[in-house]
């Protein structure tokens, strides 16, 4: 019978094992990914809206680095239609 540690020394653990650990790292690094170009397009959306109103008050800027992906990237083209900063206040009600 094999022990745990013989069986750690077998070719086939040690394929398993380092399968496992490339699966793990390669979605770790895919998570990497979709997290930073989330931090990306929340901060070029509250550039531009900055812009558009000059600052933001301090809720709103947290409310929008809360929201999911789709939410971001549907406030980011909707941004082009609002002429003041209740028009953003609402939109944000409306799609929370």
């Amino acid at each position: 019978m094999f022990g745990l540690a013989e069986l750690k020394e077998t070719q086939y653990f040690k394929d398993v094992r380092t399968e496992a650990l490339k699966e793990g790292e390669a979605k770790g690094e895919a998570k990497g990914e979709a997290k930073g170009r989330l931090e990306g397009e929340v901060n070029l959306t509250i550039r531009l809206l900055v812009r558009l109103f000059g600052s933001l008050p301090p809720e709103v800027e947290t409310l929008i680095t809360t929201l999911p992906t789709t939410t971001i990237e549907a406030l980011a083209e909707a941004l082009l239609d609002f002429h003041k900063l209740e028009d953003l206040t609402d939109w944000l009600t409306n799609h929370r």
